[in-house]
Formats: C-alpha cells, structure tokens, sequence
C-alpha cells in the first residue's frame, strides 16, 4: 500500500512538472492602426473617432439688454455615409476698427445629419473669454 502511494505521488508530481514546463506562447500582436489624427504626431485627443464630426451655427438675437447678435456653435457626433470631407470654414467677423475679419479652417461637416445610434452622448460646454473664438 506504501509502495502504490509513493508511486502515485511520483506520478502526480511528474505530471505537474510535465505541465509546467509547457512552452509559453504569446498571443499575435494586433495589427497596428493606420494614422489616425491629422498629423502623425497629433496629440490623442486629435485621434479622429467612430463618428464623422458635425457643425451647426446657431445665432441669439440681440435683445434690449444685450445689444449684440451672438452666434454659437455645436460641434456632435454625426453621419457621414458618402465620406464627405470633414472641412468647415470659420468666417471670424469683428467689428469695424477692432481685429482685421479673417478664416480659420476646421474638419467638422456643417449641418450634418446626428448620429443618434450610440446616444446619449457627454456634453462639454466651452466658453471662451473675450479674446477668444467660437
């Protein structure tokens, strides 16, 4: 009875030995992504995502208490099914005598169709001060 224990118990020993020396596979490497931002070196909140990237302009009327027009803009996820180029033009119109009108160039469509497939999608308010543009 001793001699089956001793021989059981080299046996059980032998098969966990056995099994830890199996060779140590790596799972494959993913296959790297193509560039995704607009330049190489783009920091990642620059990595374009799943969704095309939508623009709308909204104005709030001047009232007696605010003499000035105010225009916002909303930036969201949106469709971009025929693969429309992501290139808006921002007019940044001041008033006579302050800063010279120019453009700034932007990769948003303007006034895109919503994707509301993953909605509810974060909010994120940005004010901007004085000097600032929308």
């Amino acid at each position: 009875m001793l001699r089956s224990n001793r021989l059981l118990t080299m046996l059980l020993l032998f098969a966990l030995l056995l099994s830890a020396c199996q060779p140590i596979t790596r799972p494959p490497a993913p296959e790297p992504l193509p560039p995704q931002g607009l330049r190489l070196d783009a920091p990642p909140y620059a990595v374009h995502g799943l969704y095309a990237v939508g623009v709308r302009n909204f104005k709030i009327e001047a009232t007696k208490d605010n003499e000035r027009t105010l225009t916002i803009s909303v930036w969201y996820p949106a469709l971009n099914p025929n693969g429309v180029e992501e290139l808006v033009i921002y007019e940044m119109g001041f008033p006579a005598g302050e800063t010279p009108n120019f453009a700034v160039y932007g990769h948003a469509i303007k006034d895109a169709v919503p994707a509301m497939a993953g909605a509810p999608y974060p909010l994120i308010v940005h004010t901007h001060a004085h000097w600032s543009f929308r």
